[in-house]
């Protein structure tokens, strides 16, 4: 018979994250998939993405985020080029709460006018 061992929540480490968030900007509806690495432990998953928001949950067998460890999350287009991506560190909030928010925007790069140069005048 097994049996189910949680670990204490100040034990810094956990065995799930939840990883949510909204995604706003002018490129928003080109994001087509979001990828989320614990860069510290090179674990990483795939995000569900709806409503302009995605949701992944990293999960495995032992741990798969520590106080300290490194988040990043990654937006991607069809082509999978990178259309945006944020880190943030974890806390001990984010471990009690097995837990990561983090909201993200896209935006097209400004436009540069075409600058005239003086020689090109005369």
């Amino acid at each position: 018979v097994g049996r189910v061992v949680s670990l204490p929540a100040d034990s810094g480490s956990i065995s799930s994250l939840v990883v949510a968030g909204q995604i706003s900007g002018d490129l928003a509806d080109q994001v087509a998939e979001v990828v989320i690495t614990n860069s510290s432990l090179d674990l990483s998953t795939i995000a569900v993405i709806e409503d302009a928001g995605y949701r992944a949950v990293l999960v495995d067998g032992d741990t798969v985020a520590r106080s300290g460890d490194l988040i990043r999350v990654q937006l991607l287009d069809s082509s999978g080029q990178e259309l945006g991506a944020a880190d943030q560190a974890l806390d001990s909030s984010h471990i009690s709460s097995q837990l990561l928010e983090l909201d993200l925007s896209v935006n097209s790069p400004p436009q540069i006018p075409n600058l005239v140069v003086a020689s090109q005048i005369s």
